[in-house]
């Protein structure tokens, strides 16, 4: 292993006794499992396999039963059937889990590293790929090559046609162009990236502290999977082909599923309605939304992507040509997925130049007018020629016209089981329950997160009243004493601090690490300045000395009550006290406005806010090209 040193290897082979587990055959089970494993023609059993394995390790995590490991200590020899249902279908299943994707958020788990990275590390300014992918190894316990993880978030980042329709990375630099489908990108020391705007919208920093997170010799890492506000599986589509499996998702425009996201919160809503209270009247809308059949659809692609109508789980993808003369085609567009070099050297050439020498040419010549991100070629042929293709159909005569199947639409499920999809719209339907599930447990943990800040704003406003007025008097008095009194007069524990215990005590994962980034507590923040201001570092290293005490019998721990004991003696200032009066205002006016919305009122909200975004990021987009185009045209003059 290069993991380990001569002297690691020299102890190893030292003792081969302990070391060596010899493989035993047993039973007609061994060569039943050796042909499960390797024959090519049971391919499907495979799929079972690592079906049932996934269900059995969910099984045993829910009923809190230990792993069933192949290897023990006093471990001598093992049969294949053992080693092939034990420790090869990990190598199985983790293959597998590498090249499909997850439901909830499209992402295999490189791509997933990558993007907890990133959202953890707030990146939005730029810095180099290769600089990127290190903090990726260094923070996600990544255990493959750095190549693989560069080119992986080129690919995040990549947004020429038939790449991404939202690229949650922004491309600054050379990522590859149409013209070799990506593989043209610069090296990753050259190229710079950052967080997108819609990556930002889609998944939601309130989220955070509600994912479930891995962890790995201790490290937390990045969770089972995010939860944005649309399936962005459908957004930027999955290809893979891992053990047993495959999966071949296409793309779909974001407004279309962004628009069903809104008609199915809306028909939750009437059914909670119909529930909760059946007499009263259906919410009214100024707008109608009705269910869109999901098409295929891909980011300034100019062609017609269509489904056949005696069967929907097929379709044509087609290019774009026109006739300009007798004896000229233009081509402006090739299926997605058909690169402008790939084209050019296994139709054009081959039609210029046949391989054999007698077939004659198909065309007369061609001539290339590319952008990197245009197609554009200009075909010359013969009047006889030219009726031929016509007559045979110029999209099928050229190689512009391509086939897709929806029958392979294979992901992980929210539960972490392989299933096979039928439909985009089951896809959406599926993400939607478990999207809103988290909606009811986003405005759970942000109303305890402003009730316990609103309590303990409550109390500081309360402390600095009757310290103002002398109704509370701690002058030389003992910290027990101070605590007897608190305690007496009703003063809670840091709520803040408690509820995040509790919530910690709830949930495996760190909550204290994660913050709802929209309700940041501004008054802790003005403590903390205060605090460095007033004290110096020999007085904290003192407070640090000093024991905790108790304040009676039931062992009170005065770090609960250290917000009201340690406060700044600015804070009995007048405009000091008026900052956190207006601060406790705010605070109680956030936790009415946020107790009075629903789960699916918070997920509209996002939505409307998610297309808000994507229409200024496409005004955008469309001004750099009248800018572009518009310098070309006063360049020809």
């Amino acid at each position: 292993m290069g993991t380990s040193t001569a002297k690691e290897a020299k102890e190893y082979f030292s003792n081969m006794e302990r070391h060596r587990i010899i493989f035993k055959y047993e039973s007609i089970k061994d060569d039943l499992a050796i042909q499960l494993a390797f024959n090519s023609a049971l391919s499907d059993d495979r799929k079972d396999w690592i079906k049932w394995h996934t269900e059995d390790i969910n099984q045993r995590r829910e009923q809190n039963l230990p792993a069933d490991y192949l290897y023990k200590k006093d471990t001598k020899q093992i049969n294949f059937n053992d080693f092939i249902n034990k420790e090869l279908v990990l190598f199985s299943k983790s293959s597998t889990e590498r090249a499909i994707p997850n439901i909830m958020d499209g992402l295999k788990p490189g791509q997933r590293k990558i993007m907890f990275v990133c959202l953890t590390k707030n990146l939005i300014r730029e810095i180099k790929v290769a600089q990127l992918g290190g903090k990726v190894a260094e923070n996600s316990a990544y255990h493959h090559g750095e190549q693989s993880l560069t080119n992986t978030i080129i690919g995040l980042a990549q947004n020429f046609i038939g790449s991404n329709n939202i690229n949650f990375l922004v491309p600054a630099g050379q990522f590859g162009t149409r013209l070799h489908g990506g593989s043209d990108a610069a090296s990753a020391r050259y190229i710079f990236t950052r967080l997108s705007p819609l990556a930002l919208c889609l998944f939601n920093k309130n989220d955070e502290p509600l994912l479930t997170y891995l962890n790995e010799d201790g490290m937390n890492i990045e969770p089972e999977w995010y939860c944005p506000i649309i399936p962005t599986v459908l957004v930027n589509g999955a290809h893979g082909v891992g053990t047993g499996y495959s999966t071949d998702v296409p793309s779909y425009n974001p407004l279309e599923l962004s628009n069903n996201m809104k008609y199915y919160i809306r028909q939750e809503r009437e059914k909670q309605r119909e529930l909760n209270n059946p007499t009263s009247a259906p919410r009214k809308y100024s707008d109608v939304i009705e269910l869109k059949e999901l098409i295929p659809w891909y980011k300034n692609f100019t062609g017609k992507i269509q489904l056949l109508d005696n069967d929907r789980t097929r379709g044509v993808i087609n290019g774009v040509c026109a006739k300009l003369d007798e004896s000229t085609l233009e081509i402006t567009d090739l299926p997605v997925g058909t690169w402008t070099q790939q084209y050019k050297e296994n139709v054009l050439e081959a039609m210029l130049h046949p391989k054999r020498n007698d077939i004659a040419p198909s065309i007369l010549d061609y001539k290339e007018y590319h952008t990197d991100t245009t197609v554009r070629f200009v075909i010359k042929l013969t009047h006889d020629q030219f009726s031929k293709f016509t007559e045979a159909g110029l999209h099928k005569s050229f190689r512009l016209q391509d086939t897709f199947k929806l029958t392979n639409m294979v992901l992980f499920d929210h539960n972490g089981i392989l299933r096979r999809y039928r439909t985009p719209e089951e896809i959406c339907l599926e993400f939607f329950m478990v999207r809103l599930k988290m909606y009811v447990k986003r405005k759970e943990y942000m109303v305890g997160t402003l009730e316990s800040q609103c309590s303990k704003l409550d109390n500081i406003a309360r402390f600095i009243k009757e310290k103002i007025e002398n109704v509370i008097v701690i002058e030389n008095k003992k910290i027990s004493a101070v605590i007897d009194m608190l305690v007496e007069r009703k003063y809670a524990r840091d709520p803040e601090k408690v509820w995040r215990e509790e919530a910690k005590k709830r949930s495996a994962v760190e909550l204290s690490a994660h913050v709802v980034h929209e309700d940041t507590d501004q008054l802790a923040d003005l403590q903390r300045k205060q605090e460095d201001e007033d004290y110096d570092e020999d007085d904290d290293d003192e407070r640090k000395k000093k024991p905790k005490t108790t304040a009676n019998a039931n062992q009170v721990d005065t770090t609960y009550f250290d917000y009201l004991i340690n406060m700044s003696l600015r804070n009995l200032t007048k405009e000091r006290r008026d900052d956190i009066l207006k601060e406790q205002k705010e605070k109680h006016d956030k936790l009415d406005g946020l107790q009075k919305k629903t789960p699916e009122d918070m997920y509209e909200e996002d939505i409307l806010h998610f297309e808000s975004e994507y229409a200024k990021v496409r005004r955008r987009i469309c001004e750099r090209i009248f800018k572009k185009e518009d310098k070309f045209l006063l360049g020809d003059r």
